[in-house]
């Protein structure tokens, strides 16, 4: 009896651990409305522009360096 007893304690918790973890994950509308406010949206929107500039200015940036990078088949006096 008190085996029986505690196994069906036991499914129980494991329920309410399953239902807890469920709820836990945010849905996609409740992510939606977090992007909802305009100044959260405005630094997001400007982090992404910078970002973007800033992978092209290294890009550029590796370029030149690779441009100008010594070795003796560009060397003129060899």
């Amino acid at each position: 009896m008190r085996l029986a007893t505690k196994e069906q304690e036991m499914h129980d918790y494991a329920a309410q651990i399953s239902e807890l973890k469920s709820s836990m994950i945010p849905s996609t509308s409740s992510l939606k409305n977090s992007l909802l406010d305009p100044a959260v949206n405005f630094v997001i929107q400007k982090m992404k522009k910078e970002m973007t500039e800033t992978k092209k200015k290294l890009e550029d940036t590796q370029n030149d360096l690779n441009a100008w990078k010594f070795t003796a088949d560009r060397c003129p006096l060899l």
